[in-house]
C-alpha cells in the first residue's frame, strides 16, 4: 500500500508535466454493476396499449359529462366528478378521478383538433378570395 502511495506522490519527471503518474493505465469509466445486470441487449417491438382491462366507468354518463363540458368548458374533472357523485353516489367515488381526468383531457384535445381543422379549412377557402 505504501508503494502505491509513494508512486502516486512521486515527483513528475521534467518534460512530462502533462502526464499523470497513472496515465499509462487508461481506465474506462466504471459502470455500476446493477446497470450491467439490467441492461437489455435486445428489445422487443413495442406494441401500443390500446385494449381496456375493465369496463369504462363513464360509458353510461359520458353524454351528460360532455354536455356539461360544452356548457362550461372551464370545468375541471374534479368538479364534474363531484356532480356525478351527487347524482350517482353508489357508482362514482374519488377513485374515479384520474380516469375522468384522462377522459376530459382526451375530449379537450379532440375538441381543439376539430377547432384547428375548422379554422384551417376556413382560412384555406378564404385565402382565394380577394378583399376589396
Amino acid at each position: 500500500m505504501s508503494a502505491c502511495l509513494e508512486q502516486l506522490h512521486a515527483p513528475v519527471p521534467p518534460g512530462d508535466g502533462d502526464r499523470l503518474p497513472f496515465a499509462d493505465r487508461v481506465m474506462e469509466p466504471r459502470v455500476p454493476s446493477f446497470y450491467r445486470k439490467t441492461a437489455r441487449t435486445h428489445r422487443k417491438h413495442h406494441v401500443p396499449h390500446t385494449w381496456r382491462t375493465r369496463a369504462d366507468p363513464f360509458a353510461l354518463v359520458w353524454p351528460e359529462v360532455e354536455a356539461a363540458l360544452y356548457e362550461r368548458s372551464y370545468m375541471t374533472a374534479k368538479e364534474v366528478l363531484v356532480g356525478l357523485m351527487g347524482q350517482y353516489p353508489s357508482l362514482y367515488g374519488e377513485r374515479h378521478l384520474r380516469t375522468l381526468q384522462r377522459r376530459v383531457r382526451a375530449w379537450r384535445d379532440e375538441q381543439a383538433a376539430l377547432e384547428t381543422a375548422e379554422v384551417a379549412s376556413l382560412t384555406q377557402t378564404g385565402s382565394g378570395k380577394e378583399t376589396g
